[in-house]
């Protein structure tokens, strides 16, 4: 699978996220790098990047499987991913506080 490199709007700031995840299961949590994204103005929701998380495991399952994976899986593995970029950028907060003096 490719990796998907997309700017997301958090609501702590703007976000380069590059998801290349190998699973729905939460055992294959991760799959994924994020940086704080510098000077682009064009973002991604966290709804429309939602959106694209679902189709890339849709696609993962597919791959892997054969089949189309039941919707509550892939409702829960994308709301997971979301909340792990969420979470990643609430940790680093301090590192973009500390380097825009916020």
């Amino acid at each position: 699978m490719e990796t998907l490199t997309h700017v997301v709007k958090l609501p702590l700031g703007k976000v380069v996220v590059a998801l290349n995840r190998a699973g729905l299961e939460l055992a294959d949590r991760g799959g994924f790098e994020v940086h704080w994204a510098e000077g682009v103005a064009n973002a991604l929701t966290h709804e429309e990047y939602r959106s694209v998380v679902k189709a890339h495991l849709r696609d993962v399952h597919k791959k892997q499987t054969g089949q189309e994976p039941p919707s509550i899986t892939l409702n829960l593995a994308s709301h997971q991913v979301m909340d792990d970029i969420t979470g990643w950028s609430k940790l680093n907060a301090v590192q973009l506080s500390q380097q825009y003096k916020l």
